[in-house]
């Protein structure tokens, strides 16, 4: 495991993704300053941004060229402007993400997956029933679904990621099977959690670099936001 000193990442005009540490979406931050125990940041859009209170427990990443530093912390206090801050405790470690640790993206995909009851033949399988992705790994994906899945059942994936039109091939299509790790209903529709149990490496890497590419995207998009306002 890999740690980095605060000093050598956390800065003024750090832009970061923070979400709380039991669940949710990443909200969009920059750091405003530096403090002996804490530092600030502010959210970079007003009408995007959550609601956290003292002592709430919180998950920040931050994404350089080659890797996304992770780290934990609490909320000191909040200051309520146009666009919220907060105080919040400085880290005690920053922990460098591998790549092979697999970093959950959010990002909506289409995909055809279908049940299997024997795992020796499910690349005979051509799977029929539509769904979309929540987000997605190098170890998985969530999708979203109008009926719900037993944990455990085995599913047959097939889905295609995007590439820029550069690129020699404008899709990579991508064959998996699953395992449903969890299955959570959430308004009238079935949050289900699958895990990747056989995918070709290649396949892996290319889900992961494909991460990589669309969050390197979204922070251009975050500087490019900031600057405007």
């Amino acid at each position: 495991m890999y740690f980095l000193q605060k000093k050598d990442l956390l800065k003024p005009k750090t832009y970061c993704s923070i979400k709380a540490i039991d669940g949710g979406n990443y909200y969009d931050f920059i750091v405003t300053s530096i403090l002996r125990d804490a530092f600030i940041v502010q959210a970079l859009k007003k009408n995007d941004a959550p609601c956290w209170k003292s002592k709430d427990k919180i998950e920040v990443q931050i994404l350089s060229d080659s890797a996304i530093y992770e780290f934990s912390s609490s909320v000191i206090c909040s200051i309520n402007t146009n666009s919220p801050i907060y105080v919040l405790e400085s880290p005690q470690h920053i922990k460098r993400i591998q790549r092979r640790q697999y970093v959950r993206y959010n990002y909506g995909l289409t995909l055809f997956f279908s049940p299997v009851e024997n795992k020796n033949q499910w690349k005979l399988i051509c799977p029929r029933i539509k769904a979309k992705t929540l987000n997605i790994s190098g170890g998985g994906l969530c999708l979203t679904w109008s009926r719900p899945l037993q944990e455990k059942t085995l599913v047959a994936i097939t889905m295609s990621l995007p590439f820029d039109k550069s690129s020699p091939e404008e899709e990579i299509l991508i064959q998996a099977l699953g395992e449903v790790r969890r299955c959570v209903e959430y308004n009238g529709k079935y949050s289900i959690g699958v895990e990747f149990k056989e995918i070709d490496k290649r396949d892996r890497e290319k889900i992961i670099g494909f991460i990589f590419e669309q969050m390197r995207k979204d922070a251009k998009s975050r500087r490019s936001f900031a600057r405007i306002f």
